[in-house]
C-alpha cells in the first residue's frame, strides 16, 4: 500500500500531532504533548529541521517525518512507543509488550504490510496517515 506522508504544520490538530510531539522529545526538544501543532511545535520542528540537514521551515512532510521515525519493537519503552501507541488507539503505557506487538501485527495485516510487529518506516506512515481527522 502506497500513501504519501501527511504534511503538518501551525494549526493542525490531532493524534498525528501529538505523535510528532512525542518523537520531537524523543530527540530531546522541549514540546508540550497537546495534540496542537502551536507555536512551540513550530519551534521544536524548525530546530529539528536545521540540526538535520533540512529546510527549517516549520513543516513536516515526507523528509522531516523520515528523518523523525525511529524503528519501534517489542522490549522498547518510552515516547516513541507511546506515539506507536496512541496512533494505534490501544492501552498507552509507553511499553512495547505482546499487546502492543498484537495491535501492531494486526494493522500490518490490514493495511498490507509486511506483518512483523515492527514499527517501521512504512508502518509509522501509514499509521500517521490513518490517524488524519482523529482527534
Amino acid at each position: 500500500m502506497s500513501a504519501e506522508w501527511p504534511v503538518a504544520k501551525t494549526g493542525t490538530k490531532g493524534v498525528a500531532v501529538r505523535a510528532l510531539q512525542r518523537l520531537l522529545l524523543h530527540r530531546g526538544a522541549d514540546v508540550e504533548v497537546d495534540g496542537s501543532f502551536g507555536p512551540g511545535t513550530a519551534k521544536a520542528v524548525k530546530a529539528f529541521q536545521s540540526a538535520n540537514g533540512l529546510e527549517a521551515d516549520g513543516a513536516v512532510g515526507t523528509k522531516t517525518w523520515s528523518k523523525l521515525v525511529v524503528p519501534v519493537r517489542r522490549g522498547q519503552s518510552g515516547e516513541p512507543v507511546l506515539a506507536v501507541q496512541e496512533l494505534l488507539g490501544s492501552a498507552a503505557d509507553g511499553e512495547f509488550g505482546p499487546e502492543t506487538e498484537k495491535a501492531t501485527r494486526r494493522f500490518q495485516k490490514r493495511v498490507h504490510l509486511a506483518v512483523d510487529g515492527v514499527v517501521g518506516p512504512h508502518t509509522w506512515q501509514l499509521l500517521v496517515v490513518e490517524s488524519q481527522g482523529r482527534g
